[in-house]
């Protein structure tokens, strides 16, 4: 039994040495011992903002970039692009017309070694000559510039330029509607628009706590009567005691301690309150009207001023967001290239 035990350790202590011994998917290197041409590219998969110092995208996004750039190199966009600035068929080794796509497709190699940031773009072929592997490689690493690095860098400029656009229109907007009000402004009944603007806001105040005191005054008669209800007192002593209670209410006063003893105390009550509402509608009557004749030189010059200060506010928060994007686009490229194409013979 022991000795099984031993030879069973033995045994997993050998799995585990020849585990170790053997590759892992880092280490592993699909261009080992072949005949190629390379180009590197450092790209900056995570960026960072010029504004906050923060990455841009995690490591999820990251490696979705990753595939995308491998996708988009091999895709028909840039390697037409490459084909259409260097005619690769003038090699002997390298077929004509369409096959020269497929041929290219066969040995190209887009890979970010063991997960770094540097992007590499190599051409595989054991007969091609080392200037036809070279001249492809730098075809294909121009197109990959012009095509996607700098198309991409185009695309992160158009945010920029609608708020552009979009700021020198509302300028214009700003700047028209500001030269029609300061016009109206110069005429003669709009000369006090200031003043009667500050007016109009006093006596809108003054309306506002009258139609108070009136809430008020009906809330005071309801309570009064319920008072009175529940005493049951038929008695116009009681009555005058309920006016004496009301030391804010000098009308409803006056009316109650004028009023005939042969009527009922309740009414006595509605008769003084109602004289106090009414000459609080009066007086927001009176108001009312003074607003409405000031209102009457041109009721919309305040809308107007407003306006235009509300475009001016959306004007500011353009003009933040063109400052934003001109720090932002001031960063380096993600992807740049470093060196020249190599060739490497095994």
């Amino acid at each position: 039994m022991l000795r099984a035990t031993a030879l069973a350790a033995c045994l997993f202590s050998l799995t585990l040495a020849g585990c170790g011994d053997s590759a892992s998917d880092d280490d592993y290197d699909e261009l080992e011992g072949k005949r190629y041409a390379h180009r590197y590219f450092q790209v900056d998969l995570h960026g960072r903002s010029l504004v906050s110092n923060e990455p841009v995208v995690d490591e999820r996004e990251a490696d979705i970039y990753r595939k995308t750039q491998t996708v988009l190199i091999e895709s028909g966009q840039v390697l037409n692009s490459a084909l259409r600035h260097d005619d690769l068929s003038e090699w002997e080794s390298i077929p004509e017309g369409e096959e020269t796509l497929d041929w290219i497709r066969e040995r190209l190699v887009v890979r970010f070694p063991k997960g770094s940031e540097v992007l590499e773009i190599a051409l595989v072929d054991r007969r091609a000559p080392k200037e036809a592997l070279v001249a492809a490689v730098e075809a294909i690493s121009k197109a990959y510039l012009n095509e996607v690095v700098f198309e991409s860098k185009i695309q992160r400029q158009k945010p920029r330029d609608i708020l552009t656009e979009s700021y020198r229109d509302l300028d214009d907007e700003i700047k028209r509607k500001t030269n029609a009000h300061q016009a109206r402004l110069k005429d003669a009944s709009s000369a006090r628009l200031p003043e009667i603007a500050a007016r109009i806001e006093l006596l809108k105040q003054q309306i506002a706590r009258l139609g108070d005191a009136r809430i008020g005054a009906e809330q005071e008669l309801l309570r009064r009567l319920v008072d009175l209800e529940l005493a049951g007192s038929g008695s116009g002593d009681e009555a005058d005691d309920a006016d004496d209670d009301s030391d804010d209410n000098e009308d409803a006063e006056e009316a109650g301690q004028s009023a005939s003893d042969t009527e009922p105390p309740m009414e006595v009550v509605r008769q003084a309150y109602a004289k106090h509402t009414a000459k609080l509608d009066a007086q927001i009557e009176e108001l009312t009207v003074e607003v409405q004749d000031l209102s009457k030189d041109d009721p919309n010059l305040a809308a107007r001023a407003a306006e235009i200060e509300g475009l001016k506010s959306i004007q500011s928060d353009i003009l933040n967001k063109i400052e934003h994007w001109d720090i932002e686009l001031k960063a380096p490229d993600r992807v740049s290239a470093f060196g020249s194409v190599e060739f490497i013979e095994p």
